[in-house]
């Protein structure tokens, strides 16, 4: 008999939050066939991934994960110190002040858990792309490569994503005298890390906030994304009937620029 777990979904439910629901107390049957398991002799294989793990009402998890940053984040920390030109590569009539103007990014400061990206527009220092990386360790399950065995029967563990991390984008904008603009450190948090090289930031409750006391309602619906390939930086805003992209050659270092407006 065959025996298909199918609720990695579910156990990942309010993992995101940092807290997770105490687990049902098992039947006394599968306390006992978790106490065979451990046993010498038991029929369970266990993956190398799971060396140092507990059963819990059939189910395999480590005791500690942490995935660490996702792909993306780290594919930027190459270009640490470097700058690179792009170009405004969408065609909306309202981006032809920025589609006239050499743009320059900075990868200018970066940490373990975070990435500043001053974007420069002609002669224009006041932005700041802040990227910040959130795991939380020991709180998200990770199933066994399956299959596997238990007592007697075959049991496929599915393997799942974990939702314990998150990267953050924010914008900070200041004036030329480093005060912050009224239209500061709003953007979005990604966590769905299924494409490679590319995460996308609805725009969060703060953003949203923040733009309806503004009276830009419009961009309540704001989501900002960013693609890194082995040759380019892409960055793009969308929401219904406004898309903007702007795309930076990272085969080219090119001379670092001033300071943003603000952080000389």
């Amino acid at each position: 008999m065959r025996i298909i777990i199918l609720t990695a979904g579910l156990a990942l439910v309010g993992c995101s939050q940092g807290t997770q629901d105490a687990p049902e107390a098992a039947s006394p049957e599968a306390t006992s066939a978790a106490a065979q398991a451990t046993q010498p002799g038991s029929e369970l294989v266990i993956g190398p991934e799971v060396d140092d793990a507990n059963i819990i009402t059939g189910m395999w998890m480590p005791r500690t994960v942490d995935l660490g940053p996702p792909a993306v984040f780290n594919q930027l920390r190459p270009y640490c110190g470097q700058a690179f030109e792009g170009r405004v590569i969408s065609d909306d009539p309202q981006d032809a002040d920025w589609a006239s103007e050499v743009l320059t990014i900075h990868f200018r400061e970066c940490g373990d858990n975070e990435i500043r990206v001053p974007l420069h527009v002609g002669e224009n220092r006041s932005r700041t792309w802040i990227l910040t990386y959130e795991g939380w360790p020991g709180i998200c399950p990770h199933f066994a490569p399956g299959p596997t065995q238990l007592n007697g029967q075959e049991v496929i563990m599915m393997d799942a994503q974990c939702w314990n991390r998150s990267v953050t984008l924010k914008h900070d904008h200041r004036h030329e005298d480093g005060s912050e603009d009224v239209l500061t450190m709003y953007g979005g948090t990604g966590r769905d890390f299924s494409t490679p090289g590319r995460m996308e930031f609805p725009a969060d409750p703060y953003s949203r906030d923040l733009f309806e006391r503004e009276n830009i309602p419009a961009s309540m619906q704001n989501t900002w994304s960013i693609t890194v390939t082995e040759t380019s930086f892409t960055y793009e805003l969308s929401r219904p009937e406004r898309y903007f992209a702007a795309e930076f050659d990272l085969t080219r270092p090119v001379e670092a620029p001033p300071a943003p407006w603000g952080h000389e």
